[in-house]
């Protein structure tokens, strides 16, 4: 298999960087971070009583809102396929958590608008994501939750390719 490595990785670099006992990759360590936020969103949702949706529909409401949003910029976003988000979005819609509307400003799209009961959600969704950083503020300290937020903004800038 032929990798790509930019030019400034010398080959010691590549054969380190290639054997398991360097890690974990900070790639490693955001997911681990990640699942377990989105375990505590989950776990949230069940408790205040949503019993009709899943991981996946739950999933699909992000920050800042789901509300007026295209079902393919979600998808993109998503990195999954139309199909897919459509059929999560039908589900929820059949639930009676959304609406698929027409876009006033191009007809040929639809605008996902949430219904009273998915702002609800939504705005568990929330308070669960605000108690997760509360209890890292806590275990972590003030100041290393705020140092942590601050490197994941440019981290997330430079390889989005927004800085510099």
């Amino acid at each position: 298999m032929l990798v790509w490595f930019p030019d400034e990785y010398s080959t010691e670099v590549i054969r380190l960087m290639s054997r398991s006992s360097t890690g974990p990759w900070v790639g490693a360590l955001l997911r681990q971070t990640w699942q377990g936020v989105r375990a505590h969103i989950d776990e949230a949702v069940r408790r205040a009583g949503y019993e009709d949706i899943g991981r996946a529909h739950i999933a699909l409401f992000r920050h800042p809102t789901l509300d007026r949003m295209r079902p393919s910029e979600l998808a993109q976003e998503l990195r999954v396929s139309k199909q897919a988000v459509n059929d999560l979005l039908r589900d929820l819609e059949r639930a009676g958590y959304l609406r698929r509307e027409v876009d006033p400003e191009d007809r040929r799209g639809r605008l996902i608008r949430l219904t009273d009961k998915g702002i609800e959600l939504e705005d568990i969704i929330r308070i669960a994501a605000r108690d997760a950083e509360v209890r890292l503020e806590r275990e972590l300290g003030r100041a290393r939750l705020r140092t942590l937020r601050s490197a994941l903004i440019d981290a997330a800038a430079v390889l989005n390719n927004r800085g510099s």
